[in-house]
């Protein structure tokens, strides 16, 4: 009985190693890295983007001077404190919306919950497990 108790502990996963990759429900793949204490994040790959194509930039950014950053490669998950659950208190950026988002993140086996907040309102995404993409 112990051993089996012991073996559904071992298999568990951690819900804050949310590092590696992960696809996004409208086909982003992400990839989330550890950055400093916390964890950070950039599209990596996105249906939106032909990479032999002219650059997508951030044309949705309220900051004028922002509007020219590619999307590809750009930063857009920060500022993540770690809790015994995942990862909370951090943000993140869509750049379809132009839109910043409380966050927190935790993860589920092969899949990611992505929790984004505007105000007192909130919705959850699964993001799922993935590889890198080719180059």
């Amino acid at each position: 009985m112990i051993a089996a108790a012991l073996a559904l502990i071992l298999v568990s996963t951690d819900p804050t190693d949310v590092t590696g990759y992960w696809l996004t429900p409208d086909g982003d793949t992400v990839e989330v890295y550890p950055c400093g204490e916390s964890v950070c994040g950039r599209i990596v790959a996105s249906p939106d983007i032909d990479p032999a194509g002219e650059p997508v930039v951030d044309e949705n950014n309220p900051d004028p001077a922002l509007r020219d950053r590619e999307i590809l490669g750009m930063v857009f998950i920060e500022g993540f404190e770690k809790s015994r659950k995942g990862w909370r208190k951090g943000t993140i950026y869509d750049p379809r919306d132009g839109k910043t988002y409380r966050s927190a993140m935790s993860r589920d086996e092969d899949t990611l919950n992505v929790k984004g907040c505007v105000g007192p309102f909130c919705r959850t995404l699964t993001w799922t497990q993935t590889s890198a993409p080719a180059e």
